[in-house]
């Protein structure tokens, strides 16, 4: 029988670092823009991260699923991960990190949404509904604070569609054949069709900009490396070991992380409407992620 243990203080300290890292993503996109196209960045750091995937995979004899049209389903899963950082890319461009990062962690609420249509057992309840209304109004309160300033405005809404092709990514992932993948093979199909569709958008799009800057290349290394390859490893491994409910809870340290380090390493400015607004979201989906002191969102196969 498959126990999984308690967090302990390993887990615990393990988390506060994945979170860390995850936090930095936005503010590294954010800090680097001007000379390294963020949608550019990404490209390579999804090629990056799949080459190291595919070796480490190919290492320990781990099979790639593609019989019975599994290539299809796992297309269809990369797809919405390209489209997840795509609107990031378009959203480090015109509102702060600490913006993104909290409007790409509401995925939670659209994937409970998508779910609770999905699969039967997945129905909310009116606790949950609640919870998806504070959530509602939450955004409304945060974007307030960028109605007078259109570009801002902008921004949000991208980060807010990126949060949404991660809810959708969610839904998929739980409710077809693609849940029967582990999930190295899921991460794989991700970072190899992101990688296709976010180098082809840039190429169309014309962002190409790259400067072969220390700086630059340390960032896209750091991205690929530690957070696109270590850092969601780590996660699979805790989840193999931990109570997948508790490890989820600990995952909304990322947003107040993203918040902190955009403040204290890129100046930005944290509104009050912002502040009030974000505390309601988080309030929200933990409402819509607790089910019988679980969190029903964060499984196995989910990947980041």
């Amino acid at each position: 029988m498959d126990v999984r243990k308690q967090l302990d203080g390993t887990a615990v300290i393990a988390m506060l670092l994945i979170c860390l890292v995850w936090s930095s993503q936005q503010v590294i996109l954010k800090e680097i823009a001007g000379n390294f196209s963020p949608l550019l960045l990404l490209a390579f750091r999804s090629g990056i991260a799949a080459l190291m995937l595919g070796v480490l995979m190919t290492v320990q004899r781990q099979r790639f699923p593609m019989a019975n049209n599994m290539w299809l389903m796992g297309g269809l899963v990369g797809l919405l991960f390209s489209l997840e950082y795509f609107f990031v890319s378009e959203a480090v461009k015109y509102t702060t990190a600490g913006h993104v990062v909290v409007f790409l962690y509401t995925s939670p609420i659209f994937a409970a949404v998508g779910l609770n249509f999905a699969i039967k057992d997945e129905r909310l309840s009116g606790l949950q509904w609640v919870g998806i209304v504070f959530s509602f109004i939450g955004i409304c309160v945060s974007f307030s604070g960028g109605f007078g300033d259109s570009t801002m405005l902008k921004g949000d809404f991208f980060a807010l569609l990126s949060g949404l092709m991660w809810g959708a990514t969610t839904v998929v992932i739980r409710s077809t054949r693609v849940n029967q993948m582990g999930s190295r093979p899921i991460l794989l199909y991700q970072l190899i069709v992101s990688f296709m569709i976010l180098l082809l958008a840039s190429w169309l799009s014309g962002n190409t900009l790259f400067e072969p800057t220390l700086k630059n290349i340390t960032a896209l290394t750091f991205q690929s490396v530690v957070i696109c390859f270590i850092s969601f490893l780590a996660w699979f491994a805790l989840l193999k070991k931990y109570v997948a409910s508790q490890l989820g809870v600990l995952t909304f340290m990322t947003p107040l992380f993203g918040v902190i380090l955009g403040a204290l390493l890129l100046h930005e400015t944290i509104q009050n409407t912002f502040v009030w607004g974000a505390n309601l979201v988080v309030i929200g989906i933990i409402l819509v992620t607790v089910k019988s002191g679980g969190i029903r969102i964060f499984r196995r196969r989910r990947p980041l």
